[in-house]
């Protein structure tokens, strides 16, 4: 048996107000006694959404009687005021996939001038079931449950009190550093450094013709990724800003890095004599501290992430690190893996579940 299913995208929307108000829109999408509620976008003008939902069209002949009720709202505190909504028809909803998107006109908002465009992608789609063919009962002995079958508790991984694992990070403040050399007999060097693990480099901001320059720049290096690329080493790197040219660097094996978790003393940062590229001693030094830890750590909110950069540009200012510490906050996890040894007393028919 066929399933139909109406598949509903939400794309954008805009001239949702008069002027040039911010806002926080969410759009809130019924048909046949469902509902769908888009994520909430902060301080926006012109949202952009790209969700999409899916409903059951339990009966296709009802169909022409049924509407599509689209409604944007405002998130302000905890309510939300409607700018205006869109009916749709189901008479009119098409069975194709190249469905393209449409722009409908919102209606009963509070903007008496504008009442903005809602972009929606709406369709319908068939969806086959989870189907199998049971054969007919036999009458046999009882047999003993399979070993698999019986429900087990699984010891969770979690920290007590934490519903987020610890992500293992790699950090490096870059402080500052002093005594660095002229570029040239009458120019002093425009110094930044760059730290690099492998095919991972984040960058301090240049210091103008400083020998002493001052950065307290943090780098957040994801384990995941040191892993995947086999990084052994780190580097702390300085350059001149203006000819790029090498000034010296500090190197760090990363099995020397020393573990911090969350109830330590902060790392102290410390002086590093620079070396050459062929590992000899050269003027200038380097503060710095190195350490393991992870999203829990205070550096954590104010470094440069290495793994962000995996997110697109519009995503990454939207990225909020999130651990809980309450140890009466608990979360319980169930994950639905198969059904097997179903049995109906009606023979052999083709079965529809659900669980």
């Amino acid at each position: 048996m066929v399933r139909l299913k109406l598949v509903v995208e939400v794309v954008s929307a805009n001239g949702l107000s008069d002027g040039q108000e911010l806002l926080n829109p969410c759009v809130q999408l019924r048909f046949a006694g469902q509902s769908f509620t888009t994520s909430i976008k902060r301080m926006v003008r012109c949202p952009i959404w790209s969700e999409m939902a899916t409903f059951d069209v339990l009966h296709k002949q009802r169909l022409p009687s049924l509407t599509l009720e689209a409604s944007v709202y405002n998130a302000i505190d905890d309510c939300q005021v409607l700018l205006g909504k869109v009916r749709l028809s189901g008479a009119n909803f098409s069975e194709s996939t190249d469905e393209v998107i449409k722009d409908y006109q919102l209606k009963g908002g509070i903007f008496k001038r504008s009442k903005g465009v809602l972009l929606l992608r709406v369709f319908l789609k068939n969806e086959a079931p989870v189907s199998q063919v049971i054969p007919p009962p036999v009458l046999r002995r009882p047999q003993q449950v399979p070993v698999d079958a019986i429900p087990k508790e699984i010891q969770s991984k979690f920290e007590d009190g934490m519903i987020v694992w610890r992500i293992p990070y790699l950090f490096v403040l870059v402080v500052k550093a002093r005594c660095l050399p002229d570029v040239d007999v009458d120019e002093k060097p425009d110094p930044y450094v760059e730290v690099n693990a492998g095919n991972l480099r984040g960058i301090t901001k240049f210091a103008h013709e400083e020998q002493n320059p001052v950065w307290n720049s943090t780098f957040a290096f994801s384990k995941r990724q040191l892993d995947s690329s086999q990084v052994t080493r780190i580097y702390a790197v300085i350059y001149d800003g203006v000819t790029y040219n090498f000034i010296g660097l500090v190197s760090f094996d990363l099995n020397d890095i020393p573990l911090h978790s969350q109830n330590d003393k902060p790392v102290v940062p410390q002086w590093h004599c620079l070396v050459d590229k062929s590992g000899r001693t050269t003027q200038g030094e380097l503060m710095l501290s190195v350490w393991w830890g992870s999203q829990a750590d205070e550096a954590f909110c104010k470094s440069w992430k290495s793994d962000w950069l995996e997110a697109s540009v519009t995503a990454r200012p939207h990225i909020v690190p999130k651990v809980y510490n309450l140890p009466r906050l608990w979360c319980l996890r169930v994950r639905i893996n198969e059904f097997k040894c179903i049995a109906l007393a009606s023979g052999t028919q083709f079965v529809e579940a659900w669980v």
